[in-house]
């Protein structure tokens, strides 16, 4: 008797070692009114901005699911080199030069619908600086999640790659 529930129990846990989201669990779409879970999210770069030694972008979240999902909150960035290195990154929460911040608001999002949020940096050495890193690639993680999702983007953020994001705010 005890082998049987040892088979389910093996069986169960190499069930969850493969889950769908690379962390080993199995989620459920977010009922209605939950928040975006990254799983269900795709990120990609919009228009561009730039002047006076700021550039910055829109960026867009797209919920591919079929339920409707929220967000509330600004999200976290991390740049990488080419090699997926970590780069110095600072995010700052608020408007910067080029994008105004509405300030955190809940978000509904519908299915397969987005949300934005504008980015923005320095590309100008400050300080002490002579040259700034170069980002290849931006990792983001949405408001109130752990996992981020990665995608191309050429950044050079100088400051120490202090980024100033506005909230998530609802597609135009």
């Amino acid at each position: 008797m005890w082998a049987n529930s040892l088979i389910v129990a093996v069986l169960g846990t190499l069930l969850l070692a493969t889950g769908p989201t690379g962390d080993g669990l199995h989620r459920a779409p977010p009922q209605a009114g939950e928040r975006c879970h990254t799983d269900g999210l795709s990120l990609s770069e919009g228009q561009g901005d730039a002047g006076v030694g700021h550039e910055g972008a829109m960026f867009r979240f797209t919920n591919n699911l079929d339920a409707p999902c929220t967000f509330y909150g600004y999200v976290g960035a991390q740049l990488l080199d080419a090699d997926g290195n970590a780069l110095p990154t600072d995010v700052i929460r608020g408007e910067g030069y080029l994008f105004r911040d509405p300030g955190p608001t809940l978000v509904a999002v519908p299915p397969h619908g987005s949300a934005t949020f504008g980015m923005e940096w320095i590309h100008i050495p400050v300080g002490a600086e002579t040259t700034c890193p170069t980002a290849s690639n931006l990792e983001v993680t949405p408001p109130d999640e752990y996992t981020f999702l990665t995608i191309p983007a050429t950044i050079m953020a100088c400051g120490g790659g202090r980024l100033h994001v506005t909230a998530v705010q609802p597609a135009t």
